[in-house]
């Protein structure tokens, strides 16, 4: 009977019908324990509430239950939980210990996750007393469950206007799913769980059929209710030839595709370099053995170089590089690179020693079937040779020196190039000086120089 005439007042509600609750149970003083239960179960299934509606977990003692009534709640499984256990004084401060950290615990688990826990854990000071009132607590919690599990106990809390009906605005999500299908042949009934397994393992997402969240329909008889289907197909199709014209202008621009594949050192750089041609190696042991040249490091390699060459000039070409690096005990090291070079003639100085320019390199990654397909040039090139490298410093500026046996195409002549890196014109005619000093110091003449790459040989 309502106490007020303008006040509205929730009356409880003690039906348990389809409700599911799971009990999680202290094993410590387990005659109270088992006492407690059946009460507790009794009572709910007087409430309504089915035996198979009923999980019953237990733990050794009181502080354990918070963690296990936290996995309950988080399940998603049960509508409300009941924790029911005894802890009686001793003569230490044990029992005060227990008491408050398992009733702290119950306590946070339900504000944490939202699920109603019934607190049944008996606090006394003697065993006479824990079992004189382990029925009548039993009784309550089990009350208590049903009660806030229910929708009037969800009123009780102020989320009338939130649940409890297919209204928009309320929070209701339901999914309608059609298992009528041929793919979710055969159905078990061996449990009223099977449903969920039949969810879980053989439902697929086209059999949605209605959905609806937060009371509003999203989805009914598969037509989806939010979505202007036809402007998203329109726009998907739009997008879609943006695409086709972005990938098919990238088909054309090498810079583009070598960037595409990832892993590319996006940088432009610039060396000074010349090549001559040597009758022997007497003139490189001279240069070698010179008192302003001081050599850092010596190494042996066979070089095996494929040339992806296009028929227009302006694209420049791609090499690509086994590097077999010889180690004193006769083994391989191999490193495979990837260079793109574009028309790479920057500038011409004295003794022919040229500017050129390498645009983006890179560690190869892949096969090198896959980079002569995936830039499809229109011919390719092989140069395998032998090549010792000297690192040097020529009157303290940083230089290398190559000394190339080809064998393919083959030739009987020593090749020679010195180059070095550099990063502004004063640098470049600087270090281009120093390389003519070098040339004549080994006594090259004009007509040893050779003025095309290998590639063009």
């Amino acid at each position: 009977m309502a106490r007020y005439d303008n006040i509205l007042e929730i009356e409880p509600n003690l039906d348990g019908t389809g409700l599911k609750i799971g009990i999680a149970l202290s094993r410590f003083n387990q005659d109270v324990g088992e006492g407690l239960l059946a009460a507790a179960t009794a009572t709910l299934t007087r409430k309504g509430v089915k035996e198979s509606d009923m999980v019953i977990v237990t733990v050794p003692g009181a502080l354990e239950l918070p963690l296990v009534l936290q996995k309950m709640a988080r399940s998603g499984r049960f509508d409300a939980l009941i924790a029911l256990g005894a802890v009686i004084r001793g003569e230490t401060y044990h029992f005060e210990l227990v008491a408050n950290e398992s009733g702290s615990g119950i306590t946070q688990v339900q504000l944490d996750t939202g699920i109603p826990i019934a607190n049944g854990i008996l606090t006394t000071d003697t065993d006479d007393q824990a079992l004189a009132r382990m029925e009548e607590k039993g009784r309550e919690c089990a009350r208590v469950a049903v009660e806030m599990a229910t929708l009037e106990g969800a009123r009780t809390l102020y989320l009338d206007g939130e649940i409890g009906s297919l209204e928009p605005g309320k929070w209701a999500d339901i999914i309608v799913v059609n298992l009528d299908t041929v793919h979710e042949t055969p159905k078990f009934a061996l449990s009223d769980n099977n449903v969920y397994s039949q969810l879980v393992y053989a439902a697929k997402s086209a059999d949605v059929r209605d959905v609806a969240v937060a009371g509003r329909f999203l989805m009914r008889d598969r037509e989806l209710l939010t979505i202007d289907v036809p402007a998203v197909q329109s726009d998907a199709e739009a997008m879609a030839s943006r695409i086709d014209r972005f990938l098919a202008a990238r088909e054309e621009n090498l810079v583009d595709k070598i960037v595409g594949i990832g892993g590319v050192e996006q940088q432009e750089t610039f060396e000074v370099q010349v090549k001559v041609r040597l009758p022997d190696e007497r003139a490189l042991r001279h240069l070698l053995g010179h008192k302003d040249v001081n050599v850092i490091r010596e190494s042996v390699r066979r070089q095996y170089d494929t040339y992806f060459l296009f028929d227009d000039p302006d694209k420049g070409h791609v090499r690509y590089r086994e590097d077999n690096v010889i180690q004193p005990d006769g083994s391989l090291v191999p490193r495979y690179g990837l260079t793109l070079r574009g028309p790479t003639v920057e500038r011409v100085y004295e003794n022919s020693v040229i500017l050129s320019r390498s645009r983006f390199s890179a560690v190869a990654d892949r096969s090198l079937r896959f980079y002569r397909e995936y830039f499809q040039p229109d011919r390719i090139k092989e140069v395998n040779k032998e090549r010792r490298r000297w690192r040097v410093q020529y009157k303290g500026v940083d230089f290398e020196v190559n000394a190339d046996r080809l064998f393919r195409p083959a030739y009987d002549d020593l090749f020679l190039e010195i180059k070095s890196r550099t990063w502004s014109a004063k640098d470049a005619l600087a270090k281009a000086g120093l390389i003519g000093e070098m040339l004549e110091i080994m006594g090259v003449s004009s007509e040893q120089i050779v003025r095309k790459e290998y590639v063009d040989f």
